[in-house]
């Protein structure tokens, strides 16, 4: 890959973006990513306001290529800046005391630059280079700046050196693991890796004519195998409550996109969660989803689920509509994205009965509260869905 320019420039794009909120607006500051080698770059007046450069060099460190048809390797990089302690003057309504080289022991222009640059690479990060007629996925995470000495130079004056680390991969046309995108009830699951299959339940025989056996597939079943850092968000919640109360057939709602395809909606259940913790490091949740049964009253929802049914004096219908508020919902046989005006297609598979009424029920299961309008059969909630 030789997009060495186009990756100085994403960089360099990508910080500006992050001053220019910190400033909130102004771009009076900018930085300026040289690829391999570069200079410094005079300020830019206009009127009384300047605009000034931050000059960083992206050079390369270390560089591996794999031993595959497609162009894919790695590149250790070293992104390094060097800047006055002082903030430099851009307005002319500036005091002197705002610009002040050191307050509260400390100096502020340096921890307000360091912060911005931490704050762009503090996450992992992928996006597409060009390169020629060639597309490369590029996915690259960096580790917390690290400061040099303060020195004097003959242009920057009373000047530090700041450098990021960087380790980026690089595939040609490569779809990077944060495409994979994973979803429980509407929100992301921040995994550490993700496992995806589809295994076939087979049935072997000998056919006719043959002396060897030959397999038909009778069915499918999808499993999604997780690991994923113990934290604050629902998803870890959901995994701790089946973890330690162990209620089976928890259902949730799981979408699964892989790179540009549409998102897929699944209705999925854990399996053989576990826990670890060790040390002071973080805890660490890993298990699996499989897909549910899809008989509503055999399966237990969290709170945060509503839970609503249309009625039916039979099970010969073959068509529902209704109107609803944009939802995750699960009707007659699949997990999907709804929103406006529905049209469900009916099979008698897809019906409840209930003795003690001697209705036939078609459940609507959201992960949310959803409001249903203008059906064509009665709807009631069954369950409210709380705030969780």
């Amino acid at each position: 890959m030789n997009s060495f320019i186009e990756l100085a420039n994403y960089i360099q794009n990508g910080l500006n973006e992050v001053l220019s909120a910190a400033l909130n607006g102004s771009d009076e500051l900018q930085f300026r990513v040289w690829a391999t080698a570069g200079e410094r770059t005079p300020s830019v007046r206009d009127g009384n306001t300047v605009r000034y450069f931050i000059d960083g060099n992206l050079t390369s460190t270390s560089s591996s290529n794999e031993a595959n048809i497609l162009e894919m390797g790695f590149n250790g990089l070293s992104l390094s800046f060097g800047f006055p302690v002082r903030e430099p003057k851009t307005e002319a309504g500036q005091t002197a005391a705002a610009l002040a080289k050191i307050q509260n022991s400390q100096y502020p222009f340096v921890d307000f630059i360091v912060s911005v640059i931490d704050a762009y690479f503090k996450t992992a990060q992928t996006f597409t280079l060009t390169d020629g007629d060639t597309k490369y996925g590029v996915g690259f995470n960096a580790g917390r700046s690290t400061s040099g000495i303060v020195d004097i130079g003959p242009v920057l004056g009373n000047y530090v050196t700041v450098s990021v680390y960087i380790e980026a991969y690089y595939l040609e046309g490569g779809i990077n693991s944060r495409d994979v995108v994973l979803t429980v009830d509407g929100v992301k699951m921040p995994f550490q890796n993700v496992t995806i299959g589809r295994s076939n339940r087979m049935t072997s025989d000998q056919y006719s004519g043959s002396e060897v056996v030959k397999n038909l597939s009778t069915a499918t079943a999808l499993s999604i195998d997780f690991a994923f850092p113990a934290n604050a968000d629902n998803t870890t919640k959901q995994a701790v409550l089946f973890l330690l109360e162990g209620k089976p057939n928890s259902a949730h709602f799981v979408g699964l996109q892989y790179g540009s395809g549409s998102e897929e909606m699944y209705f999925m259940t854990f399996d053989n969660m576990t826990t670890n913790a060790q040390g002071i490091s973080f805890a660490g949740v890993s298990g699996s989803f499989i897909e549910v049964v899809e008989n509503s009253e055999m399966l237990f929802f969290p709170e945060y689920f509503q839970i609503g049914r249309f009625s039916f004096s039979s099970s010969q219908g073959t068509a529902l509509t209704f109107t609803l508020t944009e939802t995750t919902g699960f009707i007659a046989g699949k997990a999907r994205e709804m929103s406006g005006a529905q049209s469900i297609t009916l099979s008698p598979e897809d019906y409840e009965y209930d003795e003690d009424t001697g209705m036939y029920y078609v459940y609507f299961i959201t992960n949310g509260a959803a409001t249903v309008t203008d059906a064509s059969a009665t709807f009631e909630v069954v369950q409210e869905a709380t705030n969780g």
